[in-house]
C-alpha cells in the first residue's frame, strides 16, 4: 500500500479515536456536517424555481427553524401533559370508594405509599426537566451555529483537500475524497426521504387517532430520523403521553401502537431499502452496521455507521486493490 493509502488509514484511525474519547465534541461537528448536508436536498429542489441565494436562505430557515421549534417545544409540552398524567394516575389509580375501606389495613397502607411515590417521582421528573431545559436550548443554538459554520467552510476545506496527501499521489487522493464526500451526500439525501416518510406517516397517523399536536410529534419524528433513537424515544413518550391524558388507556394503546409499528417498519423495512438503494449496498449490510457501530459507539456510532462503511469501501478500491 502506498503512502497515500497509509496517510487515509491514520485519518480514518485519528477520527475513531476522537469519536471515542471527545464524543460530545465530535458529535456536534458531525451532527453539523450532516445538517449541512441536509440543508442540500430542499436548497436543490428549491433553486429549481428561484433564485440559489434565496433558496439557500429559506432551506436554512425551513430546517433550523423546525430544529430549534422542536427544542423550544419539546420540554414545555411534556411537563404539561406530565402534570396532567401523574393527576390521573393519582385519581384513577386509588379512588376513594367504599370498597377500598373493606380492603386490609396492610394493602391500603402499601397503595397510599405508592401513591406517594407516583406524585414524588412525577414532581422529581417534572423538576429534571424543567432543569435541563437551557441546556438543551443551548445545545440547540450550538448546533445551529455549527451547522451555519462547517457550511461556509466545505469550499475552504475542498479547496485544501489536495495538502492532505503527498505530491505524487494529491490526484488520487483528492479523487478519493471526492467520491467520498459523493457517496455520504447520497447517504444523507436518503435519510431525508427515509425520514420525511416516516414523520409524515407519523403526524397523519396521530392526527388521524385524534392526538393532539400531530404536527409536532411528526416534526419530532422527522428530526429523529437523523438523530437515531431520540426520533422513536422522543416521538414514542409524547404519543403515549398525549395519548393517555387526552383518550385514557385506549389513547395510550393506540400511542405506542402508532409509535412502535411505525418505528419497526424505518427500522427492517423504509431505512435498509432506501439506503441500500441509494448507496447501492446490501439491506442487510446497512442494519448490521448500524448495529454494530452503534454498540461501539453509542449514539456517535450510530450515525457514522454507513459512512465509515463507505469510507472503508473507497478505501479498499482506492488504495488496497486498485481499482480506482
Amino acid at each position: 500500500m502506498s503512502l497515500g493509502g497509509w496517510l487515509s488509514l491514520i485519518y480514518l484511525i485519528i477520527f475513531l479515536v476522537l469519536s471515542h474519547y471527545a464524543p460530545y465534541v465530535m458529535g456536534a461537528l458531525i451532527l453539523g456536517f450532516f445538517l449541512s448536508l441536509l440543508i442540500n436536498v430542499p436548497t436543490n429542489l428549491f433553486s429549481k424555481k428561484m433564485n440559489s441565494n434565496v433558496a439557500s436562505v429559506l432551506s436554512h430557515l425551513l430546517v433550523l427553524g423546525a430544529f430549534f421549534y422542536a427544542a423550544i417545544s419539546f420540554f414545555p409540552l411534556v411537563i404539561n401533559e406530565g402534570k396532567k398524567l401523574f393527576s390521573v394516575l393519582s385519581t384513577f389509580a386509588f379512588p376513594n370508594t367504599g370498597e377500598m375501606d373493606n380492603l386490609p389495613t396492610w394493602i391500603l397502607d402499601v397503595l397510599d405509599e405508592f401513591s406517594k411515590n407516583i406524585s414524588s417521582f412525577g414532581i422529581n421528573l417534572i423538576n429534571k426537566l424543567i432543569s435541563v431545559t437551557p441546556s438543551l436550548l443551548m445545545s440547540t443554538i450550538v448546533l445551529i451555529v455549527t451547522t451555519i459554520a462547517i457550511g461556509s467552510l466545505k469550499s475552504l476545506m475542498k479547496d485544501n483537500s489536495w495538502k492532505l496527501y503527498p505530491v505524487n499521489e494529491r490526484d488520487k487522493g483528492v479523487k478519493f475524497l471526492k467520491s467520498f464526500y459523493g457517496e455520504v451526500e447520497k447517504f444523507v439525501h436518503g435519510r431525508f426521504l427515509s425520514a420525511t416518510i416516516v414523520g409524515f406517516v407519523i403526524g397523519i397517523a396521530t392526527y388521524v387517532a385524534g392526538i393532539p399536536n400531530s404536527l409536532f410529534i411528526g416534526i419530532v419524528a422527522w428530526i429523529g430520523d437523523f438523530i437515531p433513537y431520540l426520533g422513536s424515544i422522543a416521538a414514542g413518550i409524547l404519543l403515549a403521553i398525549l395519548g393517555f391524558t387526552e383518550k385514557g388507556l385506549p389513547g395510550l394503546i393506540i400511542g405506542l401502537l402508532i409509535a412502535l409499528i411505525s418505528n419497526q417498519i424505518e427500522m427492517w423495512f423504509l431505512y435498509p431499502k432506501i439506503q441500500s438503494k441509494v448507496l447501492n449496498l446490501h439491506w442487510f449490510i446497512v442494519l448490521i452496521a448500524s448495529l454494530l457501530f452503534g454498540e461501539l459507539f453509542g449514539f456517535i456510532g450510530v450515525l457514522i455507521a454507513l459512512p465509515l462503511v463507505i469510507y472503508v469501501i473507497n478505501f479498499w478500491e482506492y488504495w488496497v486493490v486498485r481499482i480506482k
